[in-house]
């Protein structure tokens, strides 16, 4: 699956600061971040 290009400067962060947590977990966070940035809220409504 391909991804946004902002997302993989961010799974590269979170890899390197979260190396403990699985690949998974790693996307996962980095597209709920991706979505919080386009929304610019981190709300659970927006």
């Amino acid at each position: 699956m391909r991804y946004p290009p902002a997302c993989y400067q961010m799974l590269a962060i979170i890899a390197q600061h979260l190396p403990h947590v699985r690949p998974a977990q790693q996307r996962g966070l980095a597209l709920w971040v991706w979505g919080t940035v386009l929304a610019q809220s981190a709300c659970q409504p927006a």
